[in-house]
């Protein structure tokens, strides 16, 4: 994506010309619903306005000095203002733009598409009746809160759909501000029913973005603060009282830290915010399997080849250019679980870690569209980098914690777009109700364990042909038997 120069000049331009297909102030394929990548004609920012309005755009992002400033057409003033600021002289012409579409509610209620991988159908994302008891205000928000209240309306817009459940407008959120003391000095709050019951409330403005109702509050209860000092980031399902229960909180800082959204990864904020959202749906939501076991999991030479196997078999699905070449990649990286659940029981823990943590990376992937999407990089990870970054500290970075740990947000996103890529229906409410990723396509596939070995041998000679993994796999294990990790953070976490 080419990055913007700034404002433009006030030099006229002729007329563009518009192939046929483009919008007339566009230029570029512009989906009917999602993300695209554009050159806007030129012009001032109310003009864009008006062709956003014409296109049905829901957003619009201009990528300035390795940052992302976010236009919402419609928006209030304090969501636009930095947009509006940037490009007080106007757009130059061909400016490049990604922009969000989506088509109008009739259509959307006359075609109703498919959700991923749940088989049924939905219509809009937000029906107006759903807010007829909002409270509308106008209060003015912080600085920080018109910030985060931009980004997240830009991450609830994307997510609409993209897991059939998750509906991030059924939920209860607050984002805490602590000051450079550490000190929580505010609350945002989005869609919460009672937020007087958190200190003084005053409702903001909606307009423009896609929520029912926002809350700034101050003057914080006693217990309110009390609550909100045992959170070091986020919490999942805090009871304020009675009347706010079940609530979804994530701090923000102004330190150097991934959930402020003034620092330079502002755009990684939303995934971050989407990711742990994800996970306060998977408590409330989901039934729960217990199998977490950072510290007794299994290091032995012969769990860790086949997990290595298993990441270059999935890459290869992950990036085959076709789908009979992605299904025998598949087909391969199944067997290699089924070999490894056979052998080795506890690695139960892996599939309740791509359950709970590949799923929420799939749709932060999806989320973010300068994301790889398959991950295949991440699956990629060299073994020998691996030895290289063992470390007896206990930090995330060595043999221990990428086999049970880190690995898992990788191969459970990869694997869920590949349920999506087979054209699984049904995968979600599947994974929902306990299955793994893994177990959901190992049951598409129909491998039985007959077929195992032979499956395995094949593995081994397409992704492991100079059979370098078994050697490596010993010096692994020798590794992950110096370090002390014991879970993330270097934390024990087998009961949490």
């Amino acid at each position: 994506v080419a990055a913007s120069s700034g404002p433009a000049s006030a030099d006229p331009v002729g007329e563009l010309a518009a192939p046929d297909g483009w919008p007339g102030c566009l230029r570029g394929a512009l989906v009917e619903d999602g993300f695209s990548l554009v050159l806007y004609e030129g012009g001032s920012v109310e003009e864009l306005a008006a062709c956003g309005e014409r296109h049905a755009l829901r957003a619009a992002w201009a990528l300035h000095e390795g940052e992302w400033v976010s236009y919402i057409p419609g928006g209030p003033e304090f969501v636009n203002r930095a947009f509006s600021g940037l490009f007080a002289g106007g757009l130059p012409p061909l400016t490049p733009l990604v922009v969000r579409s989506e088509p109008p509610p009739a259509a959307l209620a006359e075609e109703p598409s498919t959700r991923a991988g749940s088989g049924e159908t939905r219509g809009p994302a937000r029906e107006s009746a759903e807010c007829a008891n909002a409270v509308e205000g106008a209060g003015e928000p912080g600085a920080w809160m018109a910030e985060a209240i931009a980004l997240a309306g830009e991450a609830y817009l994307a997510s609409a759909g993209v897991w059939p459940g998750f509906d991030p407008m059924e939920h209860q959120v607050v984002l805490a501000h602590r000051d450079a003391a550490g000190q929580v000095d505010g609350l945002l709050t989005i869609g919460v029913a009672a937020p007087e019951t958190l200190g003084r409330a005053t409702p903001l403005s909606t307009a423009g973005t896609p929520f029912c109702s926002l809350a700034r509050v101050d003057a914080l209860t006693e217990e309110t603060l009390s609550i909100l000092s045992d959170i070091p980031y986020f919490a999942f399902q805090i009871d304020f009282g009675p009347l706010a229960e079940g609530l979804y909180v994530m701090i923000v800082t102004l330190a150097d830290d991934p959930s402020n959204p003034f620092e330079d990864a502002a755009w990684g904020w939303r995934e971050f915010v989407m990711h742990e959202f994800f996970h306060h749906y998977q408590v409330g939501d989901w039934t729960q399997v217990d199998s977490q076991d950072f510290k007794g999991y299994p290091f032995d030479a012969g769990n860790l080849e086949l997990a290595a196997l298993e990441d270059r078999a999935l890459r290869a699905a992950a990036v085959a250019a076709d789908d009979e070449t992605r299904l025998e990649a598949a087909r391969h990286f199944a067997a290699i679980r089924l070999l490894r659940t056979e052998r080795v029981p506890r690695i139960t823990h892996d599939e309740e870690q791509e359950r709970s943590e590949g799923t929420a990376r799939y749709l932060e992937r999806r989320l973010g569209f300068l994301y790889e999407e398959d991950g295949s990089s991440r699956l990629a990870t060299d073994p020998e980098r691996l030895l290289r970054n063992a470390r007896l500290s206990g930090g995330d970075n060595g043999v221990r914690s990428y086999y049970a740990f880190v690995r898992f947000y990788e191969t459970g996103a990869a694997i869920v777009r590949l349920l999506d890529l087979f054209g699984i229906d049904d995968y979600a409410p599947r994974i929902e109700a306990g299955m793994s990723p893994a177990q959901v396509l190992v049951d598409y596939l129909g491998i039985t364990q007959e077929q195992v070995e032979r499956l395995v041998d094949e593995a081994r000679a397409a992704h492991d042909p100079e059979n370098e993994l078994p050697a490596l796999a010993v010096q692994l294990a020798a590794a992950a038997a110096q370090e002390d990790w014991e879970g993330p953070g270097g934390v024990q976490t087998a009961d949490r």
